[in-house]
């Protein structure tokens, strides 16, 4: 367990990022982390849990404006029922931002520096958390901390996976499992950013159309009238996040 702490603690601090460290479960924390740079960062740490099934890390950072692939949309009747959009590859040559071909479920979407986003690197194997009580477990966490913020209703139980306001999306959820070992994660959107809606238009996130989405800030002003800087808001969700996961796991 040692050497894995001190590997931890090099590879956070060869990428600059935040540790906060407990028995056995690290939170890294990053904002605007370059999203290939994170997602090497990811595959390290999915190796060195894969390895040592007691560890937990929790990744919560942003990213730069850019779009990720993933293996494809839902499946399922009630999935189809939504009426969801595939994206269209020829259309990728248009987009302002670039766009990644990535391993996780779900299919194109989106990231830019408005966003929170929670990577949870944990081992399936060590017979604490099954896929879909992992998802749970996150989604419930974030929807909980809004709450207490004074946002709601907030859902996750739903056929297309997400976390819902209403008819609105606030955040997308897709995971991808290496030897039974997670990555990727949840992204909220936190903050709006017009240009970042604006490309939304051209790629239909997760077979929806871009009236289908929307951000904390215009869902629950509240949220963001208590501070000059909105733009605080995201590490201090975070913070919120992560003495959840703390409270939750020790």
């Amino acid at each position: 367990m040692e050497a894995s702490k001190k590997f931890i603690l090099k590879l956070a601090d060869t990428y600059h990022c935040q540790i906060i460290e407990g028995n056995d479960t690290f939170f890294i924390i990053k904002w605007s982390w370059d999203y290939q740079q994170a997602l090497a960062f990811q595959l390290e740490m999915v190796q060195l849990v894969r390895i040592n099934r007691e560890i937990k890390i929790f990744i919560l950072c942003s990213h730069p404006h850019c779009f990720t692939m993933g293996r494809g949309l839902q499946k399922g009747k009630e999935v189809q029922q939504a009426g969801l959009i595939d994206f269209d590859w020829a259309q990728a040559s248009k987009l302002c931002y670039p766009t990644h071909q990535i391993k996780r479920g779900g299919g194109i979407t989106f990231h830019y520096p408005g966003q929170l986003i929670i990577y949870p690197i944990v081992n399936l194997g060590h017979g604490e958390f099954s896929v879909k009580s992992l998802i749970n477990f996150l989604a419930q966490i974030v929807e909980e901390v809004l709450f207490k913020r004074g946002g709601g209703p907030l859902s996750h139980d739903r056929p297309l996976l997400g976390i819902w306001h209403k008819d609105k999306k606030l955040a997308s959820i897709g995971f991808a499992l290496e030897h039974f070992v997670t990555y990727h994660g949840l992204a909220l959107n936190v903050l709006f950013d017009n240009t970042i809606f604006a490309e939304l238009a051209k790629i239909n996130p997760c077979g929806l159309g871009v009236d289908r989405y929307s951000t904390v800030e215009e869902s629950f002003g509240n949220l963001v009238a208590f501070s000059s800087n909105k733009e605080k808001l995201i590490p201090i969700l975070g913070d919120e996040i992560i003495a959840q996961i703390r409270e939750r796991i020790s």
